[in-house]
This record gives C-alpha cells, structure tokens and sequence, in this order.
C-alpha cells in the first residue's frame, strides 16, 4: 500500500484577519505560516475552524466568546493559552472586572484551584 501526501494546507486569510485582531501581528503572521507551524495541518485547522469559522460567527460577540473562553481555560488548566486569551479578552471589549468575576464564578463551579489560578494570570495582565 502506497501512503497519500498531505496537500499543501492554505490558511483561511479571514481567520488570519481576525487572529490579528485578537493577538496582534506578530502570532498571526506565525499562524498564517503553516511551514513554520510545528504541523502544517494542525495549523490551518485551527485557523480554518477556530477563527474563521466559530469566533467569526456572529452569534455571539466576541467579548461574549472571549469570556467563555477564558472560563473554560482556566476550568481545564490551560495556562499557557489562558495569558493569550486573557489578554485577547481585554481587546474583545471585556473589562478587567468583568474578568475578575468570571474567575470568581468559575470558583464557585471548577473549584478555588481554577478560579485562583485564572485571578494570578489576570493580575499579570494587570502589571
């Protein structure tokens, strides 16, 4: 049995567009890359599905979407991709006290442990 080559994963510009928006120039210009992405198709995956198709749905704004997401970052202890959507939050419109009740609620339900460890990111973002 011969093995089929991967094709050449194009990066949706609009999910490209909206990482920008989101992380500044400098991850997005990394993510729209795929050859520098530890692996290409994951890369364009993530760019594909996650931005260009689910935070680009209208739905839901984006600081709606920004608040689940660090919710659930910190519930799953996700630290590193926590500090980048922290900081994506804040220009998705949340506010640090909105931010630092999402913690507080998510103590509540994930247990002190997650809500602490979200509170210590977000004074980070605060220095």
């Amino acid at each position: 049995m011969t093995r089929r080559r991967s094709p050449a994963h194009a990066i949706d510009p609009d999910g490209i567009r909206l990482m920008e928006d989101m992380f500044g120039p400098e991850r997005a210009e990394r993510r729209s890359h795929p050859e520098h992405a530890a692996d290409g198709r994951m890369n364009s995956l993530l760019v594909e599905f996650a931005y260009a198709r689910v935070w680009a749905n209208e739905i839901l704004t984006r600081r709606e979407r920004s608040l689940i997401t660090v919710a659930l970052l910190a519930a799953a202890g996700r630290e590193n991709e926590l500090s980048l959507h922290l900081e994506a939050a804040v220009k998705n419109g949340a506010s640090h006290d909105e931010l630092r009740e999402v913690m507080v609620h998510l103590a509540l339900y994930c247990g002190f442990p997650a809500g602490l460890t979200g509170q210590r990111h977000l004074q980070k973002l605060n220095k």
